[in-house]
């Protein structure tokens, strides 16, 4: 499993775990129709998304010019189309209870 699978698994586990009453996120959602990226989690009602930028310290894509150019471009677009993002770096992913936490905080107040 890789890392970026295992990020998520956590965070869909913690999610159902912290918060069962809330609405579940939806996975690998396009939100713009004619890109091919997709979101690692979303609430589409909420046009609220999350992305799970791993591998920070092993060289990971995100950390490259052109990772890094197309991660801007992806945030520009859904701001763009009236989207929320919320990006979260591998080493603020240590703490995967405080993630989730502040994504409900953030979907509560959009609700």
């Amino acid at each position: 499993m890789s890392q970026k699978s295992s990020l998520e698994e956590s965070f869909a586990t913690h999610w159902r775990i912290m918060f069962p009453n809330l609405p579940p996120p939806v996975r690998q959602h396009r939100p713009i129709e004619g890109r091919k990226w997709a979101l690692d989690f979303s609430w589409p009602d909420q046009l609220l998304g999350v992305e799970l930028q791993g591998g920070s310290w092993s060289g990971g894509g995100h950390n490259r010019a052109l990772g890094q150019a197309k991660d801007y471009e992806k945030a520009n677009a859904l701001t763009a189309a009236g989207w929320r993002c919320l990006f979260y770096s591998t080493p603020m992913l240590k703490d995967m209870a405080l993630v989730v936490e502040e994504v409900a905080q953030v979907l509560c107040r959009a609700s």
